[in-house]
């Protein structure tokens, strides 16, 4: 936002997201990640949480609001992103104002250190109280109440420290012997409250959670219990762990990490989204072992990682990380979009996505199909898993690969509907049954 919003009028703002956003439907992106609160600062209409730094309390319209309209416009599935439990330094807790529940916390002398916890130079939300929970929990409902948000997005900021020192007092009374389990219990209980809060508001919008991306990391740093969240429904709907490690990262190589997800996340309801980092291309990773010049020595490790990941069946999609990295000029990323680009598509796939398309708005099922613009991106995504698939031209099966992954979010059923217990899912499988498929085709010599 310091970049994007501060000292910026609400067109120039506008102007700066939609063309992030064209970019990353130019790439066949179908999702983005919109992070509206990182230390308890709101960029968006809030009573519980102060107005973030870059936006400024002399700001005149709602970033939340622009971007989802911007985001919605091209077709894009749009997840606000929150870290529920870190907070502020004490600068910024004593410039706060006194009308929200943190700041009243951090003057209470018997909630300042209990409900609030300070870890390094932030205060932090100790989920071990219902109280704290409660108010999480609230946070994310004024969002998903007042904005048209396709999601909330949970990031890996859990708990910040693994001294027993920071929730002492809880442990003690809550007559526990394991801390480990104490703490892992305190997350899934905030976790779960956080579920049903999204649901209780509208059961279509999706509960993602970002943890990291080894095992060891989430259990004995961060106490999430991705395990359960993986294998029992109520907790989310995707899980997107940060897979940030190159094929050589001799902790946690990327493939095999990536394997050990897909056997984990097990439960029906569940969906894996592997995160990949550009934010690493050309650095030195130190904690990748043997495997720390690897980032440095090889600049198509996304496009080969995006390769393995689409080629998984008990993987759902890839996330990328970050923004900045992933469309600064001359990237790998870059060179494998104008790769992407370049795929040939014939007149008859054409047609064939515009029919597609046309039944679904034709469904009675339906209260919203497909535009003309979710073509386009269906286009795009055809494309991207046709070059993955190493062909230079679509062919049909390209096209039903992709088509569910990327039209879900975008189609609404009647009410009608609804309640008769049909589903999405079952619209799209009838869609691509019963629409004629066309021939391959490939380039002319020379294309």
């Amino acid at each position: 936002y310091a970049e994007t919003l501060q000292g910026k009028d609400a067109e120039s703002f506008r102007a700066e997201m939609r063309r992030r956003f064209q970019q990353a439907a130019d790439m066949g992106i179908n999702t983005v990640y919109l992070h509206v609160r990182a230390y308890w600062d709101a960029y968006y209409a809030s009573a519980l949480f102060p107005v973030g730094e870059y936006a400024g309390e002399t700001l005149d319209f709602d970033p939340l609001e622009i971007m989802l309209e911007e985001a919605h416009e091209l077709g894009l599935s749009a997840h606000a992103w929150i870290n529920p439990m870190r907070g502020q330094t004490d600068e910024g807790m004593q410039q706060m104002g006194t009308q929200f529940p943190v700041k009243q916390w951090y003057e209470d002398t018997e909630k300042r250190g209990t409900y609030l916890v300070k870890s390094g130079v932030l205060w932090w939300l100790n989920p071990a109280y219902p109280e704290v929970r409660r108010l999480i929990a609230d946070g994310v409902r004024e969002i998903v109440a007042q904005y048209p948000v396709d999601g909330i997005h949970l990031d890996d900021y859990f708990y910040p420290t693994a001294d027993a020192a920071f929730d002492a007092a809880a442990f003690g009374a809550s007559g526990e012997s394991d801390l480990t389990q104490f703490r892992l219990a305190q997350t899934n209980a905030m976790v779960q409250q956080i579920y049903q809060t999204v649901k209780s508001v509208n059961p279509a919008l999706q509960v993602s959670i970002s943890p990291q991306g080894t095992m060891h990391g989430n259990y004995e740093s961060q106490f999430s219990d991705v395990r359960r969240w993986a294998a029992e429904a109520g907790y989310c709907d995707v899980l997107i762990p940060q897979v940030y490690f190159g094929f050589e990262n001799e902790v946690a190589p990327f493939a095999e990490t990536t394997a050990m997800w897909a056997e984990t996340v097990t439960c029906p309801a569940v969906s894996l989204v592997v995160g990949i980092g550009t934010h690493k291309m050309g650095r030195e990773d130190t904690w990748a072992g043997s495997g720390s010049q690897e980032w440095l020595e090889h600049s198509d490790i996304p496009a080969r990682q995006v390769e393995l990941i689409l080629s998984m069946a008990q993987v759902h999609g890839v996330a990328i990380y970050d923004y900045a990295t992933t469309f600064q000029p001359e990237t790998a990323v870059e060179a494998m979009q104008q790769q992407v680009d370049e795929v040939f598509m014939s007149d008859e796939i054409r047609r064939y996505i515009v029919e597609l398309s046309r039944t679904t708005r034709q469904d009675g099922r339906l209260a919203l199909g497909l535009s003309p613009r979710a073509s386009l991106a269906v286009a795009g995504m055809a494309r991207a898993a046709a070059y993955l698939s190493g062909r230079n031209y679509v062919a049909p099966q390209d096209v039903t690969a992709i088509f569910a992954d990327v039209t879900h979010h975008r189609l609404r059923l009647t009410e009608q509907a609804r309640t008769g217990g049909e589903t999405v899912e079952n619209i799209i499988a009838d869609v691509l049954h019963t629409t004629p498929r066309p021939r391959p085709e490939k380039p002319s010599h020379g294309r």
